[in-house]
């Protein structure tokens, strides 16, 4: 009775262990447990209503940037409008001047004079506008960076998130494995043939330890989009290896599934008989 009990609650244990829905429970009164099944179904509302508050969160943040990109090439491009109307007049003015003075000139000599001096002006404007406009692209190229940072924090959150899913659910699926290899060890101490429980066992500690290595993997991926100046390069890498993460979770999960299904399947030594004594002790209370 108490092996079926036993398997009973690793089966309700694993089921609240979803990856893509596992939230940790709290709050009830410790008068009144609840049961297995109503905190699986707690979980699961907390945990969709976590996701949909985070998803709505980045969706607003994404909207965010993409009218704050808009705004800045929009500023970016009146700013550089300006700057050449501003090139363009005073070039006008230098040029007026030039007229002036030489239709005023009254000698050869002195035009000469008045071309040499406008020669050397053209050159120190071509050079002031020259330096003007790096420093106007150093200005945009800074700002361009400082919004793809934010571009980069912003797409590794959306997917920082699902890996904290995974992660929670690996946890628990090495907390339900140790209770499964505890089972077993107590089973087989009491001479009960465990060989096929042992085998499920292996299979879903190896399928863990897989889908550890590929959440891991991802991990290491997301950091380096996250690092990366051309993250859009790195997006189909990031979300093929969360992909790939998320697999190995799910197989992981069927695996221990399959270990507690080996355990329901045994069937424990009988309860030892009543001694004598006891009887007795029974019969005079």
């Amino acid at each position: 009775m108490r092996h079926a009990l036993f398997v009973g609650t690793l089966l309700a244990s694993l089921l609240a262990v979803s990856p893509l829905h596992a939230q940790p429970a709290g709050g009830l009164p410790p008068q009144k447990p609840p049961r297995p099944i109503d905190v699986m179904k707690t979980q699961k509302k907390e945990a969709a209503q976590n996701f949909k508050a985070e998803r709505e969160e980045i969706r607003g943040q994404m909207k965010d940037l993409k009218d704050e990109r808009v705004e800045m090439y929009k500023a970016n491009n009146e700013t550089r409008m300006e700057f050449r109307q501003g090139v363009n007049e005073e070039r006008k003015v230098l040029h007026e001047e030039v007229k002036a003075q030489l239709e005023a000139a009254t000698t050869p000599e002195e035009k000469q004079a008045i071309l040499k001096q406008a020669r050397d002006d053209r050159a120190l404007f071509r050079q002031d506008v020259k330096s003007d406009a790096e420093q106007m692209r150093a200005s945009f190229r800074e700002g361009r960076s400082g919004f793809r940072q934010e571009v980069r924090e912003l797409v590794a959150d959306r997917f920082v998130m699902v890996m904290r899913r995974l992660t929670g659910a690996l946890e628990r699926f090495d907390q339900i494995l140790s209770r499964i290899d505890s089972r077993i060890a107590k089973l087989q101490a009491d001479g009960v043939d465990v060989s096929a429980a042992l085998a499920a066992s292996a299979s879903a500690a190896s399928a863990v330890d897989a889908a550890t290595d590929a959440v891991g993997a991802a991990q290491g991926a997301i950091e380096t989009m996250a690092s990366s100046e051309t993250p859009r390069d790195q997006v189909e890498l990031v979300r093929s290896a969360v992909r790939s993460a998320t697999d190995a979770v799910k197989s992981a999960h069927q695996a221990i599934k399959d270990a507690v299904q080996s355990l329901k399947g045994i069937v424990p030594p009988p309860a030892p008989p009543a001694s004598d004594a006891d009887d007795t002790e029974a019969e005079t209370e």
